[in-house]
């Protein structure tokens, strides 16, 4: 029988550290324009945020077909740059 996936932990600021001041310069960015560079980036500071490895991310991603696919991989690339 598979391993039942794990929960990822529930992030709060606390634990956020620099990524919350990240994700809030990223949200003000999204809130005033579209802005698909920082969306990208805000993507994949959430995902570290919860902890995700690569492999989760990217079966996460593969879930959204509506997210173009070039947008899809640029998270899993910001994910290991900014990683």
């Amino acid at each position: 029988m598979p391993a039942k996936p794990r929960a990822p932990p529930v992030p709060t600021r606390h634990a956020a550290g620099p990524h919350f001041g990240r994700i809030a310069a990223l949200a003000r960015v999204l809130a005033a324009r579209d802005d698909r560079t920082a969306r990208v980036r805000l993507n994949a500071c959430v995902a570290r945020l919860y902890q995700m490895r690569e492999e989760e991310l990217a079966h996460l991603l593969g879930t959204f077909p509506l997210i173009p696919l070039d947008e899809r991989q640029a998270v899993l690339e910001a994910f290991r740059r900014d990683g």
